[in-house]
């Protein structure tokens, strides 16, 4: 992965060198190895290298076919690209580097805009038509790979990252009022919104031309879902058939003429992309794991080392502490470049990394596609049938009984839940009640008035379920896997995955969302994918061949850090003071009578018992008003150099 931007001016007019350089610098972290910065006519390509394949020189971008006709700047890797350079060879071709990025850019001067159709990987790229003074940029197919721009009647702008949009100076800091609302919900923006209102973000599997007459944006790609029906294929056959996509798709992943290793959290996809890898390379390979102090829970060490053995692995094991989580903070938000909810974990793992490689292979995607997720949802199905069948005034009653009981605020708040749960109907129903922070009604009265009324019509359960409504005829479970994939995965995990390892010049690839194992994956019967209550089955299955059962069968804990410990820990005065009645007021977003509230529910609970999204209601509170004083209130953050009781006055 690189740092990529640039500018097209509608007038005509060259663009300043001085701002592609101020943009230039904002993103300096994603590309160490080499900048460069080219200007033609009312165009300027930037790019920050971080150099994979064919480190030398020869590689440097933005980069121009030999006739000066088409130029690029490219972020990301191309899998394939010897197997379509070897196409454009047969055609006539001839390269003056080895470079995936070369063979990108004559791809183009090929095929055009089909060029995306030849591609397998990870990528984002802008290149510069020269005679038909157009540009075309894309993104890859699940959005491993951000992008972002800015248009106007005046300028296009294009960057990696937000920061790059703000740092031309050309891009006012105005908030969305909708990005917050969904924010609220989702603890992430959905695309194509970002946190501010004039910034977009391009959509997976989408291109964008850019030419005198304006933008235009086109689909190239769409995930595939429900294609099983169609199917005759057998389960035998089936599983050898993902055993050879999924050899593939991690073999692909590991070109590199640079040091590579691998994320290995001791689940199940990570160490299964650690046995392929160990199968097929000579070298040793580098695997690493992150535990935190106190977060027992979420302690997989065990089973990372069982791995590690099994492959003889050069294994590092790292660990985190509180007060490195609190004096890195800072930099976490500064470089999430949007209000997000997670990916601490994610920044320490691959600050650790970095220090030894420049590529890491994660798991992530196997739950998205083999239904790892969301066992709790599948699990209900029936009973929630069965509860919906009894009249609502004969439940109603029943709940107002037990609570009269003389029983423990646990299970009251167990039982109350449990109501709301199972009363309601659709998966896209329960999915938004177990998951969202907050739910719509709330965010009413969580608003200060004045903001409340720039709102308008924003609607989170609306903008969720319209994606449940494209596919509401489908599987649960092809509903669940569509969903993911139009919004967490996109929007939450791979962004902050990008964002928290290019903060450390890592690129992260993910094999599990190669487009040929999704393809299959949606070929998949659901049956296949969760039967008898097992999760994932038929990827069990098949990573037996390269992991034990001791592996498969240990309970998911997920990679995380023990956060509601920092909130209760050393991290609490910090939240009290950021979220306290004369810092909300003056923010002007919310209601500090509701966030004072909040605050005393999660500080002073009535019940132990808590949903695991409980605390990202305040926790999704302080990271917001942390990036508002970062991003609005103090614009020349430095780096490394401000800590939190800076930012929080504490």
């Amino acid at each position: 992965m690189c740092g990529i931007g640039g500018m097209y001016r509608f007038d005509g007019k060259k663009p300043d060198s001085s701002v592609l350089q101020k943009m230039s610098a904002s993103i300096a972290h994603r590309g160490p190895d080499g900048s460069g910065i080219d200007i033609e006519s009312n165009v300027g390509l930037i790019h920050r290298r971080l150099a994979i394949i064919d480190p030398s020189p020869r590689g440097r971008q933005p980069m121009s076919t030999k006739n000066g006709n088409f130029r690029i700047t490219f972020n990301g890797e191309i899998f394939n690209y010897k197997k379509i350079r070897r196409k454009l060879e047969n055609s006539g071709y001839h390269f003056r580097t080895h470079t995936d990025t070369e063979t990108l850019l004559y791809g183009y001067e090929f095929w055009g805009e089909n060029i995306v159709h030849e591609l397998s990987g990870q990528f984002a790229f802008c290149i510069w038509d020269v005679k038909k003074s157009k540009l075309f940029l894309a993104r890859d197919h699940t959005g491993i790979i951000p992008l972002y721009y800015l248009f106007n009647k005046n300028v296009f702008l294009f960057s990696s990252e937000v920061k790059g949009l703000l740092a031309s100076g050309l891009m006012d800091r105005e908030i969305n009022p909708e990005s917050i609302h969904h924010y609220l919900s989702m603890f992430t923006i959905p695309s194509p919104l970002t946190i501010f209102k004039n910034a977009h973000s391009l959509l997976s599997g989408h291109t964008l031309s850019v030419d005198d007459k304006g933008i235009r944006t086109k689909k190239y790609w769409e995930i595939p879902i429900g294609t099983w029906s169609q199917n005759t294929i057998r389960i035998p056959e089936a599983k050898e058939k993902l055993s050879k996509i999924l050899t593939k798709s991690v073999i692909e992943a590991t070109v590199s003429d640079v040091p590579i290793g691998a994320f290995l959290s001791g689940g199940i996809d990570s160490s299964t992309i650690v046995g392929i890898m160990a199968t097929h390379t000579k070298s040793k390979i580098k695997t690493y794991s992150l535990w935190a102090e106190g977060g027992d829970a979420y302690d997989e060490r065990k089973y990372a080392k069982l791995i590690a053995e099994k492959y003889d692995t050069d294994h590092t094991e790292f660990t985190v502490s509180e007060d490195e989580i609190i004096a890195e903070l800072p930099n976490v938000i500064y470089y999430l470049d949007q209000p997000n909810g997670g990916s601490l974990e994610t920044y320490f793992i691959s600050k650790l990394t970095a220090q030894s490689v420049k590529v890491a292979l994660s798991g992530l995607g196997g739950d998205e596609l083999f239904a790892g997720y969301h066992k709790d949802l599948h699990s209900i199905k029936e009973l929630s049938a069965i509860y919906r069948s009894v009249p609502y005034p004969l439940r109603n009653m029943f709940l107002r009984l037990f609570r009269s009981l003389p029983v423990s605020l646990d299970l009251k708040k167990t039982a109350s839940v449990a109501d709301r749960l199972l009363g309601l109907s659709s998966i896209a129903q329960k999915y938004m009640f177990l998951y969202f922070a907050y739910q719509e009604y709330e965010k009413k009265a969580l608003y200060s008035r004045e903001f409340r009324d720039k709102i308008g019509n924003a609607n989170t359960e609306n903008y969720f379920g319209s994606f449940f409504n494209q596919v509401s005829q489908m599987s649960d479970i092809d509903q669940l896997y569509y969903v993911d994939l139009q919004t967490y995965t996109r929007d939450d995990l791979l962004e902050n995955m990008n964002m928290m390892s290019m903060a450390h010049a890592l690129e992260t690839r993910v094999p599990f969302l190669n487009p040929d194992l999704i393809q299959f994956a949606a070929s998949v019967p659901p049956a296949w994918k969760l039967g008898g209550n097992v999760t994932k089955k038929i990827l069990k299955d098949v990573a037996r061949k390269w992991i034990p059962d001791e592996i498969i069968f240990h309970k998911k804990t997920g990679f995380a850090l023990p956060r509601v410990q920092y909130m209760n820990g050393k991290l609490k005065k910090h939240i009290c003071s950021v979220l306290s009645k004369e810092s909300v007021s003056k923010r002007g977003f919310f209601n500090p009578k509701y966030i004072s509230e909040e605050l005393n529910r999660f500080y002073h609970p009535q019940s132990s018992k808590m949903l695991w999204s409980e605390h990202l209601r305040v926790w999704i509170l302080f990271i917001f008003e942390l990036w508002c004083r970062i991003n609005l209130d103090r614009r020349n953050f430095i780096i490394s150099s401000t800590k939190l009781s800076e930012l929080t006055g504490v």
